[in-house]
């Protein structure tokens, strides 16, 4: 698991980017693990 990842995603045209660092893992159905990452991104262009 890594200890944080950089992410970026466009919405509406503008561009919001930023490093989001590990919170938990979450147990879904059928063995299935969810990482959750939080963090604050910042609106670029």
């Amino acid at each position: 698991m890594k200890k944080s990842v950089y992410y970026e995603e466009c919405i509406d045209g503008f561009w919001f980017r930023g490093d989001l660092y590990f919170d938990s893992v979450e147990d879904l159905d059928y063995g299935v693990k969810s990482a959750r990452y939080t963090g604050i991104l910042y609106e670029g262009e």
